[in-house]
């Protein structure tokens, strides 16, 4: 038998009650929902099983989780992310990991120093539509492009 991974969660109001779901759903294999991190405590209510932490400090400190999945609004990821690591906590990061691409480097960088790892939920790659899309504005199909906005 695998070893079960112990996740916690870091932002709980949007993407990261969807993660939990899928814990909750028993969809996530050998992986448990062990802890739950957001600053609105109104959201333990909708988890009553699982240990609700408010302060992210408690939440690492509590040598409960092998992964936190930081879910928070983007600004935040950085430094969830370094304190994660800090403490040897694997993490997975919603996207964007940072605002800018220097951020991006800087924490790459910065990651090299600790033995944990992270990862970005980058969900929507494989999705037949961006690729084609890709295909069209590097193979030139759509001329030169001068500005975008893409909003999901």
């Amino acid at each position: 038998m695998n070893k079960v991974i112990k996740y916690g969660i870091i932002g709980i109001g949007g993407m990261g009650a969807n993660h939990a779901n899928l814990f909750l759903q028993n969809k996530i294999i050998n992986g448990s929902l062990e802890a739950i991190c957001d600053t609105n405590d109104e959201f333990a209510k909708n988890f009553p099983n699982i240990p609700f932490y408010k302060e992210v400090d408690n939440f690492f400190d509590k040598n409960l989780i092998d992964v936190a999945i930081i879910a928070t609004p983007h600004r935040s990821h950085i430094d969830l992310g370094k304190q994660a690591l800090k403490r040897n906590i694997n993490i997975i990061i919603e996207k964007p990991l940072a605002v800018t691409s220097m951020q991006c480097r800087e924490f790459i960088e910065f990651s090299k120093k600790y033995d944990s790892n992270f990862g970005i939920m980058l969900n929507q790659r494989t999705n037949p539509a961006f690729i084609k899309l890709k295909k069209m504005i590097t193979s030139g199909e759509l001329g030169k492009i001068h500005r975008y906005q893409w909003t999901i």
